[in-house]
């Protein structure tokens, strides 16, 4: 019956009665085809923000073999709606603004064919193509058929149709970690009682440390028999005989985090870029600082920016409404991203296993101001970098991640500052997903990564 593009047009040329649509061009788009705005002075037509198809797939090529899946012809040709119920442009994607036109322009000989012979050629050609259009559509192969979207019936105009997928819902997947005295079986009594509360293993890992006798593991599944509230319930039930202490995360909530930096933004501007970019699974929920720097960084991705000056004098006040504000917005996780302020005692203590800092590594050999400029007068060979968690002993808290950049004797200060910064971002970035993916698990003063 001719290529795909040839059966598309004459659908929506003449219609699935075999009628011919008078005065319309016919507009290709990335999201399906349509009947674009009546011919204008000049012989140019515009599918402009009016458009509305029935048939709306940004992922199928213009005019694919796709377009004409098994559906009524009625269903896959698209309805021009009054302006009232005009379609946003901002409904579609960026790559699939309604009235794009694909091959020759609007202009081209190919349009002017179908406006002008439309109408006189519909009549004639249009009982003898309908029938055969249709029965075309219904012997496609089912391949096809997942690429057609339609609207149902009584859909209402402006929203998008949904695809038709018959699977089952998926299970919610969840994240299981835990710690306990190691002994015979372990392994085999998590993975018993996931299957025993119809749960499919998807990832696991552990560890037993012989040092300390102690078994770790991280285990991810999915879960359809129960909820989160249950699951928690019998849990607690299986972890009291063995003393294990466990969480257990749904994989699809993002952890709620609190950034905290002061004049250096590297690692903030590296956070939020992941964050936005879908890299990282956290929720930045507000930005804390004791400068005004980066408030108009915090109001480009829309997040709160919280000024708060920090002097010896007003500390305890500061860190109470640091508090407050963590607290406020839930959030599970705190990041100092290059946070100049050492935290108190009692505020470490209450962000105890949730609070993230990133330091370079030439502690202890070059503390203080410009540790750079010492190390570029050391002649340094390694540039460092070191995320762990927070605690009351100042930057020496259990380590999550740590790198380093080779260095020789051609680099300046600018050279090696440089170098730092880059790795620094890179080192809390690794932190913070590996965190917030639930991989990390306390062992002392040390920490256990399942990677």
């Amino acid at each position: 019956m001719g290529s795909p593009v040839s059966r598309a047009w004459a659908l929506a040329l003449f219609g699935a009665a075999g009628h011919p649509r008078p005065g319309a061009a016919l507009a290709v788009t990335r999201s399906g085809i349509g009947r674009a705005q009546p011919a204008q002075p000049g012989g140019r037509q515009r599918g402009g923000p009016e458009y509305e198809g029935d048939v709306l797939d940004a992922t199928v090529q213009p005019c694919d073999a796709r377009l004409t899946a098994r559906q009524p012809p009625q269903q896959r040709i698209a309805a021009r709606p009054p302006a009232s119920q005009a379609t946003p442009a901002a409904m579609y994607p960026a790559h699939a603004q309604p009235g794009t036109r694909f091959g020759a322009g609007p202009s081209s000989s190919s349009m002017k064919v179908l406006i002008v012979l439309g109408p006189v050629l519909g009549p004639v050609l249009g009982p003898v193509l309908g029938p055969v259009l249709a029965t075309v559509a219904r012997r496609l192969p089912p391949a096809f058929h997942g690429a057609v979207f339609s609207r149902p019936a009584g859909h209402p105009p402006g929203k998008k149709a949904r695809c038709c997928d018959n699977r089952p819902a998926m299970n919610q997947a969840y994240i299981l970690t835990l710690s306990c005295p190691d002994k015979l079986g372990l392994v085999h009594a998590v993975s018993g009682f996931l299957l025993e509360h119809g749960g499919n293993i998807e990832e696991a890992a552990q560890y037993n440390d012989h040092a300390t006798g102690l078994f770790f593991m991280r285990v991810q599944f999915a879960c359809g028999a129960h909820d989160h509230a249950a699951l928690k319930t019998q849990l607690a039930a299986f972890a009291g005989p063995h003393g294990m202490l466990w969480q257990l995360h749904p994989v699809s909530e993002p952890m709620k985090t609190v950034i905290m930096v002061s004049r250096e933004g590297h690692c903030l501007n590296d956070l939020l870029f992941r964050w936005k970019s879908g890299l990282l699974p956290v929720h930045i929920a507000a930005i804390i600082s004791n400068h005004r720097d980066f408030y108009q960084l915090a109001a480009s991705y829309n997040v709160p920016f919280h000024h708060i000056p920090v002097t010896a004098a007003t500390k305890a006040q500061a860190e109470a409404r640091q508090f407050e504000i963590i607290e406020s917005e839930g959030a599970e996780l705190v990041v100092l991203a290059r946070y100049m302020q050492v935290l108190s005692d009692d505020l470490c203590r209450k962000l105890q296993g949730r609070a993230i800092n990133i330091h370079h590594s030439f502690l202890p050999s070059f503390k203080g101001a410009k540790p750079y400029y010492q190390a570029h007068d050391r002649g340094v060979k390694l540039i460092g970098a070191t995320a762990h968690y927070v605690t009351a002993d100042l930057d020496e808290g259990p380590i999550i991640e740590q790198d380093v950049a080779r260095a020789d004797h051609s680099k300046t200060v600018e050279d090696l500052t440089t170098m730092g910064r880059d790795t620094e971002s890179q080192v809390l970035a690794r932190a913070v997903k590996w965190h917030t993916e639930h991989r990390v698990l306390l062992n002392g003063h040390k920490t256990v990564i399942f990677r």
